[in-house]
Formats: C-alpha cells, sequence, structure tokens
C-alpha cells in the first residue's frame, strides 16, 4: 500500500508551519527513511499520515484513498504506528497489550479467536517479547517496552508500519533484531515510513532517504545520493567523513569533533 503525501503545509495553533507545502511518496513494499534536524517536522508528519494530526492544507493518500475520508477503523485496519515514548495507564499484562493490536479487527466486547491468538503469538515471537507475556507491562525497561510496542504494531497486520524514533531505547543486539524484522515485513510487502537519527542505521533499513529541513524536503534518494558531506555541512552544520565500510560495505557517517579551544567563560 503506497503512501502519497500531496502540498501538506500544517502548523500548531497560529505558529510558523511545521511543515510547508510538502509532497512525498513512499512506494509500496519499501522502507523510507525520514531524516532531519530537530524540530524538522519528522514526527509531525507521521501523525499527520496516521490521521492524529490533521494537515491546515493538502492532502495525504494511502493506497489511493484521501485519509480525510476513511474512518479510524479504516486507518487502523491498514496502519499501525509505534512512537517514540508511549505511556502505559493500566497494569496489563505484556500479552495483553499485544492483544490491542487486534482490536481493529473484533467487535467491542468480543473474545479472541484463533486468527487473533495466532497473530498474537506470532508477533510476540518476532519481536522477541515471549518470555515477558505475563509480566506488567508498567515493569518494563524502556528497550522492553519498545519491543512490546512493536509487537502490538505487528499483531495489528498492517500494510503501512509508520515508526518514529524506533531504536532509541534499544540495545545494539536488539537494534540488529529490530532491524532483521522490519526487512523481513518489508520483503513480505509491508511499506514502512521511520524517522530516525541515526544516519547509518537509516542506511541501512531504507531504500531511500528523505531529507528534511525547515518545514519541507532538501532532497531525497538512495541513501549514498542524500548523506554527503555537503548535505551533512548544510543541514546538520557538522563537517563529517562520509563512506563505505571496506569490510561491511556498510555507509559510515563519521562528525569531527571540534576542536576549537574553549575557556569555562566562553
Amino acid at each position: 500500500m503506497q503512501i502519497d503525501v500531496h502540498s501538506v503545509t500544517f502548523a500548531y495553533d497560529a505558529e510558523q508551519p511545521v511543515l510547508s507545502d510538502i509532497s512525498l511518496a513512499v512506494p509500496s513494499g519499501r522502507a523510507v527513511g525520514l531524516i532531519g534536524p530537530n524540530g524538522s517536522g519528522k514526527s509531525t508528519l507521521l501523525r499527520l499520515i496516521a490521521k492524529s494530526l490533521r494537515p491546515k492544507r493538502g492532502s495525504i493518500h494511502l493506497g489511493g484513498r484521501d485519509v480525510a475520508q476513511m474512518s479510524t477503523r479504516e486507518i487502523a485496519r491498514c496502519l499501525a504506528m509505534v512512537e517514540q515514548q508511549r505511556a502505559i495507564g493500566f497494569d496489563f499484562t505484556v500479552r495483553d497489550v499485544v492483544a490491542m493490536g487486534r482490536f481493529p479487527y473484533r467487535r467491542r466486547w468480543s473474545k479472541e479467536d484463533k486468527t487473533d491468538r495466532n497473530a498474537i503469538e506470532r508477533a510476540m515471537r518476532w519481536a522477541e517479547v515471549e518470555s515477558l507475556a505475563n509480566r506488567s507491562a508498567r515493569a518494563l525497561s524502556g528497550g522492553e517496552g519498545q519491543r512490546v510496542f512493536l509487537a502490538m504494531a505487528l499483531a495489528q497486520e498492517p500494510q503501512i508500519l509508520l515508526l518514529d524514533e524506533p531504536t532509541t531505547f534499544l540495545d545494539l543486539r536488539h537494534q540488529v533484531n529490530f532491524l532483521s524484522i522490519v526487512k523481513e515485513r518489508v520483503a513480505s510487502g509491508l511499506t514502512v515510513l521511520l524517522s530516525i537519527h541515526d544516519l547509518p542505521l537509516a542506511s541501512q533499513i531504507a531504500e531511500d532517504v528523505v531529507l528534511l529541513n525547515d518545514g519541507g524536503v532538501a532532497c531525497s534518494g538512495h541513501p549514498e545520493q542524500v548523506l554527503t558531506r555537503e548535505n551533512l555541512r548544510e543541514i546538520y552544520r557538522v563537517d563529517a567523513a562520509v563512506g563505505r565500510h571496506p569490510g561491511s560495505g556498510m555507509l559510515y557517517v563519521l562528525p569531527a569533533l571540534e576542536t576549537e579551544d574553549r575557556s569555562p567563560d566562553s
């Protein structure tokens, strides 16, 4: 299912627009990374696509359908979102939280059926939270909680997955595991749009990246086309070496540390 954003402008209250006349497309079955400095509008754009926010101007389409014309249930049946931080207000078990991903497919007060149970168990296995099933979700570490919310999103069986800084609380092993899960789902036809600050990580998971700055698209394309020394200097205001590791072939970004002598009063 493709995502199309057409000339979208958005502002909080009467403030300066966070996004201004922005357009982009995420083809079906591809992973696209959203990168850019803090405040460039990455999280806002994801929330607009999920209909948590509504644009001031422009339109957003999922699989050719205008999000503005879709019900909450219709959106939830095709799209899931994992946010950077999410609070759990009640003392649910981990399995209870993952099972919430099945709500778009169930009638109110109906019990889980075999399809629900299979989706829940499969999602927990993918996200490696099976061993946490009976624990209180409020007692989890940040990294554990993030994996549980990933499992909930996967239990939703979406065609589109939106990820807002999904690896923030994950250790190295679970970052690698997370990447593997997402890549497997993309290979199965899932469309993924993720906001991410880790530029080398973005180049591994995303086939294309979109660089946002000052409320618009500065450039987009293959990671090597976007993550250039010139773009990093212009947008991030840092000088960085960019290249491919000779052993792994992975893209690396090495910012140069400032060597300027600073006195305590400077």
